[in-house]
Parts: C-alpha cells; structure tokens; sequence
C-alpha cells in the first residue's frame, strides 16, 4: 500500500483525539467526560481502595469478626495490597475513608505523582520497543497515550500500568541473547503475574520455544510473588482462602453489570428478559472458553510474531468475567508489535481499522447510549475472532484436504 502503516495510523488515531479534544473544548462537562469513569465521581479509586485496605496491613480482614466488611472488593492478590501499602503511608489511610484520605493534599500529591510515574515507564517502553523513525516513535506514543484506554486506566489510578510495562519487558527480552536480561525478563513477567494474575498465560511463549529450563525459573518466580507477599500481612497464608472467596463473591457480582468492559459479558448484559439473559451468559461462557482455548493453540501454530502475541493479549482480556477497559493497555505490546512491520496486507489494513477503533478516544453519545464502548468492544472481538480464523483456516482445511487424498488413495 503506499501509505505506510505507521503513517495511516497517525493520522487516523489524529482525527479523532482532535475530535476529542474539539469536544471538550467546546464543553467541559459534555458527552467527552465519559471517556473517564463515572466522569469523574469516583476519582483514582482503585489506588485510593487499594490503599485503605492495605493501610492496617490486613487487606483480608482476617480474624475481624464481620469479615465480609468490603470482601467483594478485596479479592486482588497480596502483592498489589503490598504496594498499597506502601501508598498508605503518604496519608492518612488508616483513621480515613479511602477516598477522603486521597482527595487531601498530600493524598492527591502523591497518588498524582504514582501515576505519572508508572504511566512514564510504560510509554518509555513503548518508545524504546518502536522500531521507527524518532519522530514517528514520538507521534505513535502520542497517540497511545491520548487513547481512550489510556485516558480511562490513568483516572482510575490502577496498577494495571505496572503489569503491563512488566510485560513489556518480558515480551521484548525473553528470548534475548544476554542471559541476566533474559533472566530479568522472567522476574518481570512473575511481578506482573503477582499484581495482575493474568500476564502469567504470557509465560507459555517459553513452551512454545520449548524453553522448558527457563519455563521452570519462570514459575519458580511467579509462586515467589503470588504466595510470599501473603507473609506480609495478618494471617500469613490463612488469607489465601479468604482471597479465593472473595474472587469468587467478585465473579459473580460483576457478571450481570452492563457497564463498559470487553468481552462478551458486556453485550449479554443488554438483554433485558432475566431468563434469557441467565441462559445466554451459560451458552456464551461456554463458547467463550472454548474459543479462549482455540486461540493460545493459534497462538503457537501462528508464525508472525505479533498475531501470536495479540492472541494471547486477547484471550487475557476475553476470558476474565471483569474486563474492564484499562486491560486494553496489554493489547499495546502487540499493536507495537504490528506497528512495527512494514509491509501490510489489505487484511492488515481490516486490523489496523480495528486496533483504532479500540483506541478510539472520541465518545459518540446517542439517546444515552455510548456507541464508542460497542465499537471498541466489537472491534476487539472481532479482531479475536479474525486472528482465529486466518490462523486455524488453513490448518483445518490442509487436515481435510489430507484426509480426502487419503481417502481417494484408498479407492484406487
């Protein structure tokens, strides 16, 4: 194509936050405030619980009398409640509501100060892994950074910037010649398992390369900082029954919300007939897995480096029952990814459509509806199913053509 793909991207991704920032010029409180959560009302919440939880250093409520106090909400692995705690003590978290100890100066100060710094590491990173020209590199971060995903993951205050620059590095550098970076990568890739859980689906890369040495470290690691940060707190490993609960409890109260999320829970979640919408969620999840499944066997029979990526960044946010839109920020590993190639298809031209349409921070709001969430929704599952189907197409198809000159073999 003679426009190249970087180039194309640029442009499109301009468009709209122009639009964006058009909108919010022209009103501040007008339909553009919804790329933030709530608009707002709920300020840096996952940083400002996260802290209050961890403020007494008993995240858990363990060996409180009412331990259910807040349990739905308490359901991330220690190691996030650890860095909470360490927020913790730059306010008064332990005596105060978690939002009102965060909105006092020196609350806002630091949790401000957080963000910009985790938020600064993931773009370098994305700068630093762009293979393109100075100038594109900076324009390329540029338009990340004004997604809509990126705008909404730095309003909610989540770690989820962290665990995607961990896995970042793992990508980038698991496979890499020099030994102590390699080995830095697996620690990397644990610390965004011990945070997030999910990162961990991208430690079977190393099965895929039959790397079964450094699989063994890789999970040495991740057992490491999913279980040691449980010492930290009161109770020790007695927590681990109580986050198992929680997670559970989590699981099924955010099932049934319509709010904005990938995967297919989000257009469930708008059927309004209770019976029908029970039954579906059943027939859907089932499909979902399977398809979930489908995709990391694509994954490893996929040769282009950043469609094996992204289908597994897709299955790390099409399988969990709350998908918000700041695991979006996984996805960035593989756009760089695709980014950087060169040479693109007609199908890629479909891709790239689809990838900003993810990114899209323009809010098109009708009657109440918000049509930017359906299309980013839509335009990551069909980006997942896309990458399926070019991937297990051919395969499928070379079995049955193998299996009909078996069979005419035969007959003759």
């Amino acid at each position: 194509m003679a426009v190249k793909k970087d180039k194309a991207f640029v442009i499109l991704m301009g468009i709209l936050i122009l639009l964006f920032l058009r909108g919010f010029h022209i009103d501040i409180h007008g339909d553009q405030g919804a790329v933030f959560f709530g608009r707002t009302d709920n300020y840096m919440a996952d940083y400002y619980n996260v802290a209050k939880f961890s403020s007494a250093r008993n995240p858990y409520n363990y060996g409180v009398e009412d331990d259910m106090i807040d349990a739905v909400d308490r359901e991330y692995p220690p190691l996030a409640y650890v860095l909470g705690y360490c927020w913790s003590r730059t306010a008064d978290y332990l005596t105060l509501p978690g939002q009102e100890a965060g909105n006092t100066d020196l609350g806002t100060a630091t949790s401000a100060l957080y963000m910009f710094s985790v938020s600064a590491l993931f773009l370098l990173l994305i700068y630093d892994t762009l293979e393109k020209q100075k100038v594109y590199k900076m324009l390329i971060v540029f338009c990340l950074m004004m997604s809509g995903i990126f705008i909404f993951s730095y309003e909610r205050g989540n770690n989820i910037f962290l665990a995607a620059s961990c896995s970042i590095i793992f990508v980038f550098n698991y496979n890499h010649k020099n030994k102590v970076i390699r080995e830095c990568s697996y620690i990397a890739l644990a610390i965004a398992a011990g945070i997030k859980v999910y990162p961990a689906l991208l430690g079977i890369l190393l099965i895929f390369d039959k790397n079964y040495r450094g699989a063994f470290r890789l999970i040495i690691y991740g057992i490491a900082f999913a279980f040691l940060p449980f010492l930290f707190f009161k109770g020790g490993f007695f927590n681990l029954p109580i986050l198992l609960r929680n997670s559970k409890m989590s699981v099924e109260r955010y099932s049934m919300f319509a709010f904005s999320r990938f995967n297919y829970r989000f257009w469930v979640a708008q059927i309004q007939d209770p019976v029908l919408q029970t039954r579906m969620y059943t027939i859907v999840g089932v499909l979902n897995k399977i398809l979930c499944c489908a995709a990391v066997a694509a994954s490893y029979l996929q040769k282009k480096p950043w469609k094996r990526i992204m289908l597994l960044l897709l299955v790390m946010i099409m399988f969990p029952v709350n998908s918000s839109p700041y695991t979006g920020l996984y996805l960035y590993i593989g756009i760089v990814m695709f980014l950087n190639e060169d040479e693109w298809s007609v199908l890629d031209a479909v891709y790239l459509l689809l990838i900003v349409m993810i990114l899209n921070p323009f809010q098109v709001i009708i009657n109440e509806c918000n049509y930017t969430t359906w299309a980013m929704n839509l335009s990551a599952s069909v980006l997942f199913l896309l990458l399926c189907v070019e991937t297990l197409y051919p395969v499928v198809k070379g079995f049955f053509e193998s299996k009909n000159r078996d069979r005419i073999k035969v007959q003759n």
